[in-house]
């Protein structure tokens, strides 16, 4: 496995991991680790991250059901050790850095309360590898991302699915949501990453409902009820077909590189 490291949310540290061989906390100004790697416990860890304030990372892993909360002023555990079983994928704090929300190989999301370690609520996929699992910041939503290429938004009060799952790249891998909740990027390590406006992902049960109505009114000119002809201009019809596609579709995607955006 190759290394990987996360910068803290305050700039302070740095967190490097690599697969089996251990979870290491470095200083940022003084350049050196602020202790010996963190305990691990024989696990493959496949994420590290930050709690909002910076003072606490939580790790998750293959060939472990458990997730361990660390606190890296001391590089001690933290509260009681979670047990999502079957195996994990991805761990993170919620925006309030009380909650953690755990992604595992059975098509679970659960929310646990990282100092109790009891469960608060729980997201289930039926037969979906979920690979990743996030808040957005503001708290409203939950996002999970499949292995079977599709992302699911979820009410975080009621843990009710919010939208039909949308199509994302293939090896799509992990979700990143901006700071001010209104844009999501799914990142995929082989293809582009793509980035979905929230809003418009939200719109999409009404649109789901309306589609096959829509395409008709679009391609036929015709209503799928009575079949009656439907007066469209072809400034009309663009427009139409612009608004659907786009609001479907997303915003756009960003290149490989990170430098470009295209609508």
């Amino acid at each position: 496995n190759n290394g990987k490291l996360k910068y803290s949310p305050d700039g302070q540290t740095i967190v490097s991991w690599r697969g089996q061989e251990g979870v290491w906390v470095w200083d940022v100004e003084t350049r050196k680790l602020r202790y010996p790697a963190i305990e691990n416990n024989g696990m493959v860890v496949t994420s590290v991250e930050y709690s909002p304030d910076g003072n606490r990372i939580v790790i998750a892993g293959g060939r472990n059901p458990f997730v361990y909360v660390v606190d890296i002023r001391s590089g001690e555990h933290a509260g009681k050790k979670i047990e999502s079983s079957p195996l994990c994928n991805y761990a993170r704090f919620g925006p309030d850095g009380d909650r953690v929300i755990v992604a595992n190989r059975a098509g679970n999301a659960r929310i646990y309360d990282w100092r109790t370690g009891e469960q608060h609520q729980g997201l289930h996929i039926a037969n979906v590898d979920i690979v990743d699992a996030a808040y957005t910041p503001d708290s409203k939503y939950m996002v999970t991302l499949g292995l079977d290429h599709r992302m699911c938004v979820w009410d975080a009060d009621d843990a009710q699915l919010l939208i039909k799952p949308v199509q994302t790249p293939p090896w799509a891998r992990q979700i990143l949501i901006s700071p001010d909740s209104r844009f999501l990027i799914v990142a995929s390590g082989r293809h582009e990453n793509v980035c979905f406006k929230l809003d418009r992902l939200l719109k999409l049960p009404a649109l789901e409902l309306d589609r096959l109505q829509i395409t008709c009114e679009l391609i036929a000119g015709t209503t799928l009820n009575d079949s009656d002809p439907v007066a469209l201009t072809t400034a009309d019809w663009y427009s139409r077909w612009q608004n659907w596609s786009q609001q479907v579709q997303g915003v756009g995607t960003i290149s490989a590189d990170g430098r470009n955006l295209t609508e």
